[in-house]
Order: structure tokens, then sequence, then C-alpha cells
């Protein structure tokens, strides 16, 4: 098998793989069949394109959840910017998957920024952010802390009503 440059489309590879085969049933019937398959590869562009844009915002959601320290109150400006480049991402990744579903790069990185915004939602302690998300995220070890959250918040919203009860007294 033949090795492309990294930054080689996985389609067009494989479109390439199946023309040089070394065995001719392994092959393209025919050049009209090579041609559908370069046609297709082609009408792909587009989402390709937007692919890459949520990568980049991707990427950048990624730099800044990392560069969040959860021990200190959140920058209302990284906090805007960190939303911000999840829905790019996110509408990025959907908007490539509606124009080509098949689309393997928009998926694993839809599924990637879902998961990253849900631990961070977890992380940061939004509840209402984290339960909205872990529906679309099926990720067993992301439920459980979901639910460890849960467990300390409400045993956290337990001891605040026990202490206003005897401030009251």
């Amino acid at each position: 098998p033949l090795d492309y440059p990294a930054d080689t489309p996985l389609e067009i590879g494989e479109v390439c793989r199946r023309a040089m085969a070394p065995k001719p049933a392994d092959r393209y019937p025919d050049v009209r069949a090579l041609r559908v398959a370069v046609e297709a590869f082609l009408s792909h562009e587009a989402a390709r394109e937007i692919t890459r844009k949520g990568e980049k915002a991707a990427v950048r959601l990624d730099e800044l959840i990392t560069s969040i320290d959860n021990t200190k109150p959140a920058d209302p400006d990284t906090h805007e910017k960190l939303h911000k480049a999840y829905t790019e991402a996110r509408f990025a990744f959907e908007m490539a998957l509606e124009s080509w579903p098949e689309n393997d790069e928009a998926k694993n990185g839809l599924w990637a920024v879902l998961r990253s915004m849900l631990m961070h939602a977890i992380d940061t302690e939004d509840l209402t952010l984290a339960t909205r998300l872990a529906v679309e995220v099926n990720d067993a070890d992301l439920r459980a802390k979901l639910d460890a959250l849960r467990a300390r918040i409400a045993a956290r919203e337990k001891e605040f009503s026990s202490l206003r009860e005897h401030a009251e007294l």
C-alpha cells in the first residue's frame, strides 16, 4: 500500500489505492466507475473545508479550556470566548455532516467538542450545561462523573439548608 502525505484527504487516498490495487478484481471495474469516485470526492470539498474550520475552532476551544484555572473565579471574557469557540466548532461540524453524512472527520470532531465541553461543564460544576450535553455524549465515565457532581451539589444544598435552619433558630 502506498503512503500519502498526512494532509491528503482520506477519501481521495482510498480512490487512488483502489485504482492502483495490485489485483485487477480490487480495482474500479471501468473508467466510468473511477470517474464517479473522483466526482464524489470533488463534491465533498465544501464539507471538507467546513470541517477544517470546525477543527480550528475545536483547537481554540481546547486551548481555552486548558487555560482556565478552576480554582479562581471565571473570567467573563474567557468564558465568552470558550462558548463562542464551542458554538463555531459544533456548527461547522454539523453543517459539514448535513452536506456529507459519511464525513468521519466531522463526526469525530463533533463528538470531541461535545465531550470536551461536557468535561469542562463537569469540572466547573455547571450542572445545567453538563446535563444538557450528557444527553448527546454516550460516555459511561462522563455519566458517572456527572452523577457524582449531582450528588456533591445535592449534599451542599442539604448542608446549606441545614445551616440556614440553624441560623434561623
